[in-house]
């Protein structure tokens, strides 16, 4: 599996063997080309990058049955999560459709520059806890592309940081985001280690 970057900043493809995935950062929009032809015109002129190898799940994922509580966390991550999951929604349903993913991106660029420390793992866990026990009681849609944002954000007010990643998962094919400490992400299932990540805020080459 290859991922390539064109030359517009905002846009990014991953080879996924049977098919590539385009997609733009700057639209939100996403292209799944599955002809020779066009893969080869897509990907023309540009470099890539090796990704994660594409292991063969048929589609099928264990999960437990049934609801399980989220750990309790301290009240100063209840009340950063609070905040930062109002901010996220604002600004996700605060504009056009179109530019919501442009106007995501620019939350976690200003996520970014508030931390003053790297979050650990312990306090990353507490904040993805917090946004997802949330997340339940809220009346429009919270997902992964939701609550990892709003992950970051909290951590943010608490004056820590991680990095925020957007990627994408064969078999079947799906877009995911998640938080990542040292490497590794937080609070996520296996399946999650086969993604490729396409966008990282801070960047692979900046610290977090």
């Amino acid at each position: 599996m290859k991922v390539t970057s064109f030359g517009l900043s905002d846009i990014r493809a991953c080879d996924l063997g049977a098919a590539t995935v385009v997609v733009d950062y700057g639209t939100g929009a996403v292209r799944v080309i599955s002809s020779e032809a066009g893969r080869q015109a897509a990907m023309a002129g540009t470099p890539a990058v090796s990704g994660h190898r594409w292991e063969a799940s048929w589609g099928v994922q264990e999960l437990p049955m049934g609801f399980s509580e989220f750990p309790r966390v301290p009240g100063p991550y209840r009340w950063a999560a609070v905040a930062a999951l109002l901010l996220v929604l604002a600004v996700s349903w605060g504009g056009r459709r179109r530019f919501r993913m442009r106007r995501m991106l620019r939350l976690m660029e200003f996520a970014s520059r508030l931390h003053r420390r790297p979050a650990d793992t312990h306090q990353a866990e507490k904040a993805v806890h917090a946004v997802r026990a949330l997340g339940l009681f809220s009346p429009v849609r919270v997902a992964c592309l939701e609550e990892s944002v709003a992950a970051v954000l909290a951590l943010a007010i608490r004056g820590r940081g991680v990095r925020w990643c957007h990627g994408v998962i064969a078999d079947p094919i799906r877009l995911h985001a998640w938080i990542e400490v040292e490497g590794r992400p937080v609070e996520e299932p296996d399946s999650t280690r086969r993604c490729t990540a396409l966008l990282t805020i801070p960047s692979m080459k900046e610290s977090t």
